[in-house]
């Protein structure tokens, strides 16, 4: 079954807006506290990582377009997964907008739940591509940009981040 051109518009719609939602807030003044936990060394490295999670993301997107042998199940999940990341990372920047004005410590704890979620969206998006029976190399090539995202996800965001943050 071929991928619905819909759902990956709406996925790619969604991503443009994540990676915008990142520019802005990396860039605007008002919002330099949600970065100001991670050192100007570190968050070059960061914006690399950035870079490669949006590299990867886009070879998993090129996969679902040109694969036309889903079962309605692998389409649900990976629409449903991709879709979760997307959505939750677009809320974890709203959350931290909302933690630095109100500095309510309550908020900590929602943060540490959106990651948690997100850690968990990887992981199921990365078994599931894991699990289509393809043996190509674009398929290789997906899995291993996928590991890297939830790598991205799970050791500097979940770990490093959040460590920092709830920490300060």
């Amino acid at each position: 079954m071929i991928f619905d051109r819909f759902y990956i518009f709406s996925i790619i719609l969604m991503f443009i807006i994540l990676f915008y939602s990142y520019y802005y807030f990396s860039h605007n003044p008002k919002f330099k506290k949600i970065f100001e936990n991670i050192s100007s060394n570190k968050i070059n490295l960061y914006i690399i990582s950035l870079i490669i999670c949006y590299l990867s993301f886009f070879i998993f997107i090129y996969y679902i377009y040109i694969k036309n042998d889903f079962s309605k199940e692998e389409i649900f999940s990976i629409f449903m997964f991709s879709k979760m990341i997307i959505f939750f990372t677009i809320f974890l920047i709203l959350s931290y907008i909302l933690y630095y004005h109100n500095n309510n410590k309550n908020m900590k704890y929602l943060i540490f739940l959106i990651m948690i979620v997100i850690s968990l969206s990887c992981i199921g998006l990365l078994y599931t591509i894991y699990n289509i029976n393809d043996d190509t190399l674009l398929k290789i090539f997906v899995v291993i940009g996928l590991i890297y995202i939830l790598f991205h996800k799970f050791i500097m965001d979940f770990i490093i981040y959040i460590y920092n943050f709830v920490i300060n």
